[in-house]
């Protein structure tokens, strides 16, 4: 997701002792007092018992009763002077100050938002900015360092922010918000880092390198061969001309491109999602972006599926419709009920400069295409080849919407989610979200457009998109993640921002199909921080789900995110048990005791109302000099060999919860081997730049008995990685 940077700042939470809406379903375990320190619990009894898809009241932890806000008896702490500013990738603008400012809960008539900040224009040629090769330490905000600043160029994974900037916003709302600076302890204790390692073995996980199983290739509209050395941590830098898929892909030209590029080899792939079949459990289909220059950031999006639980990946390649654009960013999907997969992509046009810059929205790049979209891809049950996706509607291709839209330019972050619950009046509607802006990041906003399924994956017409937020003059949001309840009920969450601070997170609702939504309630403000050690670019760092049965009378509400306020990253998660209406203390996720980060969080929830919190995972050092590990991870080609360092290479994890939020054991890792984040990277910004990409997030998914987890490694895996691509590694873990 977004690019992000430290700042400061904490929310008043008045007590809401004596509310009645808060819920009385508490274990035994917090009836006997608040063992983390997060706050008294309360202790009403419940009288609802377990209905048909709850789960028992004596299994909810307890919902804490200090957590709500109500601005008009005290004020919204405001950020302070010394935070960093986050801005879109077009732009790598100035920080500047925080300025006092208040957002009002939009249901609260007669509340505003008293000042205005004026946005800030796109300069019609790339800047150049100090760059640092290496972040040894999280920048100091009183300084106003932003550490590896790039010149101004563009990618559009993530408009808002690749840059090192902090987004933010001061919002205040009437009803329960969580503060992102709680107690470091985890609830189920620390775990050793030799206990962490040995636990891939020792819970059984099972994974495989999947897109390494596969020769993909396609022509893209813009070829470019040109890339970086081995010596600069790219073994087999560049672009490459296609060997001969594997994969029985069309291998171009295409129906919309404007000229006959020739079939390059797909390389690297990073930034994914990850669905299990709601018909089959053995079913499942993963989207990455499919790069073949990773240098020059020229990508499409790409698939890989399996029918046998995860083990094989015979079906994969480029996912095909879209390939007259540059590039198809943002890749995100979902199964509707009869086992057809939707994809959405978001594509757009770039050319290059003469120094490898990206000339965003390039008039010259297939000239009678939309500059970007919103785009569908359908992949009906039961396909047997790689081709074998719908992306046409009514005779054309399947745009949800196009730029301009409403005067905008600049598409980002889209997300998509499908009504899957035959007990809903919405069954089998597909729900599209995404953020569009003109030239500023405190333009965006969030639409949303719907269509309804049929058996045979085709869908009615897209509905006129639709705002979702509304939102004062000089506020942004970005990065929604709308899910969808057993009732029908769509759930959304966005980041808002505003110039310097934290970012708040925010829900939405809509109980009638997206006819109308909700007005923005407040769930936390939370901070974060630079990556150590690294170039790749941090994000949003924020993932949502809903609980598939009621706990109580509500189905739970989760909501995990990085936070940083004083220290090296971390994921915490928070919850609520009542609609929305309160939120309880946020937990730790991650369960190093020693100060490493962890980063990117996702959330799943099992249809047993086990929730899954997966994660990138940084506790474990690299692999000391001579071993074998240190081989097949390739470190001696990272220019920096950082042989048995800390903080520094990756390994991914989960962390699993009942209902309630009590932990189910510690960390599992994810990952057989420890791989190195540098290796292969995708220049986002610019080949001149060393600003690097690992993907603003990743997937996971939990059904069937196992969570799946669709994470980058670099790793060469069983050899069938000599070149230390980026692959998309399939890990599988049992749960309950």
């Amino acid at each position: 997701m977004a690019d992000v940077r430290r700042a400061r700042g904490r929310l008043g939470n008045p007590s809401d002792r004596d509310d009645p809406t808060v819920p009385a379903e508490l274990s035994e375990e917090w009836r006997r007092g608040a063992h983390l320190g997060h706050g008294r619990p309360a202790v009403r009894r419940s009288s609802s018992g377990m209905r048909r898809d709850g789960v028992p009241a004596e299994d909810v932890d307890a919902e804490l009763e200090k957590d709500r806000l109500d601005d008009r008896r005290r004020g919204l702490a405001r950020a302070g002077s010394g935070q960093l500013a986050l801005r879109d990738e077009r732009d790598s603008g100035d920080a500047r100050a925080a300025e006092p400012r208040s957002l009002a809960h939009e249901q609260h008539r007669g509340v505003g938002v008293r000042e205005q900040v004026r946005g800030e224009a796109l300069s019609a040629q790339p800047r150049a900015a100090a760059v640092a090769v290496e972040v040894v330490r999280r920048a100091d905000p009183r300084r106003r360092q932003a550490p590896h600043e790039l010149s101004r160029v563009h990618v559009v994974t993530m408009p808002m922010a690749a840059r090192a900037r902090v987004g933010a916003i001061v919002a205040a709302c009437i009803g329960g918000v969580a503060t992102g600076a709680q107690a470091a302890t985890p609830p189920q204790g620390f775990q050793s880092d030799s206990a962490f390692a040995a636990s891939y073995g020792g819970r059984a996980v099972t994974s495989v390198a999947a897109t390494a199983q596969r020769v993909s290739c396609y022509a893209p509209e813009v070829p470019v061969f040109n890339g970086l050395a081995a010596d600069q941590g790219f073994p087999d830098g560049g672009g490459t001309a296609c060997p001969g898929a594997t994969t029985g892909e069309d291998l171009g030209p295409y129906p919309s491109q404007d000229i006959r590029p020739p079939a390059l080899l797909v390389k690297d792939h990073s930034e994914s999602d990850i669905h299990v079949d709601p018909t089959n459990p053995r079913h499942l289909i993963g989207v990455s972006k499919w790069f073949v220059n990773a240098e020059y950031y020229n990508h499409l999006t790409g698939f890989f599926e399996s029918f046998d639980g995860g083990a094989t990946w015979p079906l994969q390649g480029h996912i095909p419709g879209y390939e007259g654009w540059t590039d198809n960013s943002d890749p995100a999907g979902a199964f509707d009920p009869w086992g057809n997969y939707y994809t959405v992509v978001l594509p757009y046009m770039f050319d290059y400069t003469s120094q490898g810059s990206h000339t965003f929205l390039s008039p010259r790049v297939n000239p009678t295409l939309p500059r970007s979209g919103i785009g569908i891809a359908v992949r009906p049950h039961g396909a047997t080849t790689a081709s074998a996706w719908l992306t046409a509607h009514a005779g054309r291709i399947d745009l949800v919407s196009t730029t301009p839209f409403q005067g905008q330019d600049v598409f980002d972050k889209q997300w998509i989610a499908i009504d899957t619950s035959r007990r809903s009046k919405h069954f089998g509607r597909v729900y599209v979200m995404w953020a569009i802006s003109g030239n500023e990041d405190s333009g965006l906003r969030i639409f949303e457009s719907h269509a309804d399924a049929h058996v045979d994956g085709s869908h009615t017409n897209w509905s006129a998109p639709k705002l979702v937020f509304r939102q004062g003059q000089g506020f942004g949001d970005n990065g929604a993640l709308p899910r969808v309840a057993p009732d029908g009920t769509v759930w959304v969450t966005t980041s808002s921002f505003r110039g310097n601070g934290p970012l708040t997170t925010s829900w939405s609702s809509s109980r009638n199909g997206g006819a109308t939504w909700t007005g923005r309630r407040v769930i936390v403000r939370h901070t974060q921080s630079l990556y150590d050690n690294t170039t790749f670019r941090s994000a949003f760092g924020e993932a949502f789900a809903v609980g598939p049965k009621r706990v109580g009378k509500f189905y739970p509400l989760y909501l995990a995110y990085e936070d940083a306020p004083n220290g090296p990253v971390e994921i915490r998660l928070t919850a609520s048990f009542d609609g929305g209406k309160h939120w309880r203390r946020p937990i730790r996720v991650n369960d190093n005791r020693s100060g490493t980060e962890a980063l990117q969080p996702g959330v799943a929830v099992a249809p047993t109302g086990t929730v899954v919190v997966s994660f990138y995972d940084r506790r474990l050092a690299c692999a000391a000099r001579g071993t074998a590990e240190a081989t097949g991870s390739g470190v001696a080609l990272d220019p920096r060999q950082p042989y048995a360092r800390t903080n520094y290479c990756m390994n991914t994890a989960v962390q699993l919860y009942r209902p309630g939020l009590r932990p189910r054991g510690h960390n599992v890792r994810m990952s057989a081997h420890t791989w190195d984040p540098q290796l292969s990277a995708a220049r986002p910004e610019c080949i001149c730049a060393p600003g690097s990409f690992i993907g603003d997030y990743f997937g996971v998914d939990a059904r069937g008995g196992f969570a799946y987890t669709s994470s980058v490694t670099t790793y060469n895996e069983g050899g069938t990685n000599p070149l230390f691509h980026q692959q998309q590694l399939v890990a599988k873990l049992r749960v309950p």
